[in-house]
């Protein structure tokens, strides 16, 4: 597997296990743990893709 698909897999898992936990919660975590930037483009269409399907 490639290693850029883990930290998207990771997040995936994470998005499903949530609970009632904040969307935005989970990302930040996920960003923060995977070393990516919180700020940015990157994390705002992720954030929208996650809002529109999690």
């Amino acid at each position: 597997m490639s290693r850029s698909l883990k930290p998207a897999m990771k997040l995936d898992q994470a998005l499903k296990a949530r609970g009632s936990t904040n969307v935005f919660e989970v990302l930040r975590a996920e960003f923060v743990a995977n070393a990516l930037p919180v700020y940015g483009v990157l994390f705002e269409r992720v954030a929208t893709y996650a809002m529109q399907n999690y």
